[in-house]
């Protein structure tokens, strides 16, 4: 693809640059291949099909969705997360605590101190002691999973010693793209840890801090800050002048592009990127080439990269499951399920109870309740992950309806492949657990979706207790 240079040469009182930048937003959208010239007041524009020269003593970036002004060194940059800890509990410290808004503690405890409550730092507000009050230190994982796609990332976060042990050490890391060590010393102030971190392929990826040990003494942490800084790769160039000097050339970020799962009406499953939504029809990047698809062809999207800057897209789930108590459900999209269950909903409940028709065996807690849409179209959920490890494995618990002795076939596939062969769940079996070899896929981003066929079409309640 040839790239377009715009050359901006600008020399022009500020009295003028809110002019400049509605002229050069109306000049672009309708250049096609001619030629206009605007002179006013030592403002000159001229365009010559997409390449634009114009004089002032702003700077100036024109990208092919709009123009925005820059600061003529940074690029714009998206904060992803943002946490002080200091809305928690109602701005109150309290031990043990598990609440968070943006967190989930994943194995042991973490204290949150500070406000007067055990406060060695007054002047930090509230703040987190990682190794909390059960002898278990605590490892903190992000409630969301962020998807990352190509581009320069900045992780922000202060650290301080124990004021009653040391030294202790905490591992920062985000997905399989960054991982590090730190080790504070007794006593040691709060200070900030700045990380650049490159993602160079799109990946799913938590934010975790592990802290070691367990002696109720851990490292203080507070204002984590998560922020993509620079899309990677670009396919526009702006040149910038002035009249004194020339500051060379200044690469802007690329469009917003995705690499995204696309769930057509009729089944099929599309993998690629989302180039443009103009609220009735999408353009797909493809390995075959670009493909145009109308908005009614599409039944779900799982977006892979920030999907939620792309406007008139909202979340494709069919049912919210932000407030599961356990974390892997929150993983998962649910795309498709029957929406009646005799009396009751489907979704995510915490006990093994019966909901309306539906009526899991007993035995398991947090179990997320889905049927066969119709007799033609499964239940379907679906995750974006990095599969890593020596041996990775794709495990879940399942079960069919207890008391009317349903059954259903689970149909498991990766990147829109079958993944094994069709399995009944009945039942009368009881809880099944399975585990299933992703060895194969060791080292790839791939799309795994869950099915839950029908199956004679006769009480096919599909019951998942895990999926991980």
């Amino acid at each position: 693809m040839k790239r377009n240079n715009i050359s901006v040469k600008i020399r022009v009182r500020s009295l003028f640059l809110a002019l400049l930048l509605v002229l050069l937003f109306s000049i672009i959208i309708g250049a096609q291949n001619k030629e206009d010239s605007l002179s006013e007041d030592g403002l000159t524009l001229s365009v010559d099909g997409m390449r634009l020269q114009a004089s002032s003593n702003a700077e100036v970036s024109v990208s092919g969705l709009g123009v925005e002004q820059t600061s003529g060194t940074g690029l714009p940059s998206i904060a992803m997360l943002e946490d002080d800890f200091d809305s928690e509990n109602q701005g109150r410290g309290i031990l043990n605590y598990s609440g968070f808004a943006n967190w989930d503690t994943a194995r042991g405890t973490v204290d949150l101190i500070g406000h007067g409550f055990w406060d060695f730092f007054p002047d930090h507000g509230l703040y987190l002691d990682l190794d909390g009050s059960t002898r278990e230190a605590g490892r903190l994982e992000s409630r969301t999973t962020f998807r990352l796609g190509s581009g320069e990332y900045r992780l922000e976060f202060d650290l301080a010693g124990s004021p009653v042990s040391g030294p202790d050490t905490v591992t920062a890391s985000l997905g399989n793209v960054y991982s590090e060590d730190f080790t504070l010393a007794l006593n040691e102030p709060f200070r900030t840890f700045s990380r650049n971190i490159q993602v160079r392929i799109p990946i799913s990826a938590k934010l975790i801090f592990d802290h070691e040990g367990g002696d109720n003494e851990g490292l203080l942490l507070d204002n984590v800050k998560l922020t993509k800084v620079s899309a990677e790769g670009s396919e526009e160039e702006i040149e910038v002048h002035t009249n004194d000097s020339d500051l060379g050339v200044q690469q802007l970020p690329t469009p917003m592009i995705f690499k995204d799962a696309f769930r057509l009406s009729t089944g099929e499953l599309i993998i690629g990127e989302l180039l443009s939504f103009d609220s009735n029809s999408f353009r797909i990047r493809t390995e075959k080439g670009v493909i145009e698809k109308k908005r009614g062809e599409i039944d779900a999207i799982l977006l892979g990269n920030l999907g939620e800057e792309v406007p008139g897209l909202t979340d494709v789930s069919v049912l919210d499951l932000s407030k599961a108590t356990e974390a892997w459900a929150r993983e998962w999209t649910v795309l498709s399920t029957h929406m009646d269950f005799g009396g009751g909903k489907p979704g995510f409940y915490s006990e093994a109870v019966r909901v309306g028709d539906a009526n899991p065996n007993p035995g398991r807690r947090g179990i997320l309740y889905l049927h066969p849409k119709s007799e033609q179209e499964p239940a379907r959920i679906t995750r974006r992950l990095t599969v890593t490890g020596p041996a990775p494995t794709l495990t879940m618990a399942v079960s069919g309806n207890r008391d009317t002795d349903g059954d259903w076939a689970l149909v498991i596939k990766v990147d829109g492949n079958p993944l094994a062969e069709e399995r009944i769940i009945a039942g009368a079996e009881g809880w099944q657990d399975l585990t299933f070899d992703l060895s194969s896929f060791s080292g790839q981003t791939v799309i795994i979706e869950i099915e839950a066929w029908a199956n004679n079409w006769y009480y096919e309640y599909a019951f998942f207790d895990y999926v991980e």
